[in-house]
């Protein structure tokens, strides 16, 4: 099920969920459209499926018709560009893509799936809706695309950039200029987005701390801060004009047991 809780003057949530929705099973992922309009909880067991909602009046959730459209388990992104029209979703079976289209029904696209790599961990698409970047967890990688006018994506030449075994996930920074990836093992591959959307190599920085794992990364909305967070706590770099991270003179901050989120507002 899905909880939704009202959001209180001083920013706090109700004490109780204002009303509960069903979902399938394993519900794992949530995104919603950016004028708020619809939102997609994709389902990993059984049946995989993307269930999808209208957002009505004081956020309740309604399912649409259909209330679920097919898509894959074990998925791990869930990502709806900045114009609120095309879904993308990548697990361990590729990358799946749906058209947004009237009433937020889902539509797969054609090809409905991409199968360009297995586990795509993270999937970022920079602030234009002109290029995509996935990563690949098993290969250590990241596959770069163009997105289409119809939404569809395609690889670029060459379609990939290696990174290292154990790729978590990628993140665009909102200036659009630079691309970074994690792996697991602390490292943080730093490119500049070039000519046609091609990824160009700058560096490599490390994230603190003795677990090193990223399970999230954020970059601040002004584009001039990273925020990685792994076991050890959050690592915290400044990224200069030419896109490098550099370690802040604090370079993590505790942040509990096993933190897995990260979201800088």
């Amino acid at each position: 099920t899905i909880a939704q809780y009202a959001i209180g003057p001083d920013g706090s949530l109700g004490s109780a969920p204002i009303s509960t929705v069903s979902t399938g099973a394993s519900p794992q992922g949530i995104a919603i459209d950016p004028q708020g309009r619809y939102l997609y909880v994709q389902n990993s067991a059984g049946t995989a499926t993307i269930s999808q909602y209208t957002i009505g009046s004081g956020g309740v959730l309604s399912p649409m018709s259909p209330p679920s459209v097919a898509s894959q388990g074990n998925a791990f992104t869930l990502l709806i560009d900045s114009g609120g029209r095309y879904l993308y979703l990548g697990g361990s079976n590729g990358l799946f893509q749906y058209t947004i289209g009237p009433g937020g029904v889902l539509s797969p696209m054609s090809p409905a799936s991409l199968a360009w790599g297995v586990y795509s961990w993270g999937v970022a698409i920079d602030p234009t809706t002109h290029y995509l970047y996935d990563g690949q967890y098993s290969a250590g990688t990241v596959t770069q695309a163009s997105v289409g006018s119809t939404g569809a994506l395609s690889t670029l030449s060459p379609a990939t950039v290696s990174t290292a075994s154990g790729q978590g996930g990628v993140i665009v920074d909102p200036t659009g200029r630079n691309v970074y990836a994690t792996v697991t093992s602390g490292k943080m591959y730093e490119f500049a987005i070039g000519t046609g959307g091609l990824l160009q190599s700058m560096g490599i920085a490390s994230v603190a701390g003795s677990s090193v794992a990223v399970q999230g990364r954020a970059i601040d909305p002004t584009g001039r801060y990273l925020y990685a967070v792994t076991n050890s706590g959050i690592s915290q770099f400044s990224i200069d004009s030419g896109g490098q991270l550099n370690p802040l003179a604090t370079p993590s901050v505790p942040a509990g047991t096993s933190p897995r989120v990260l979201v800088v507002r």
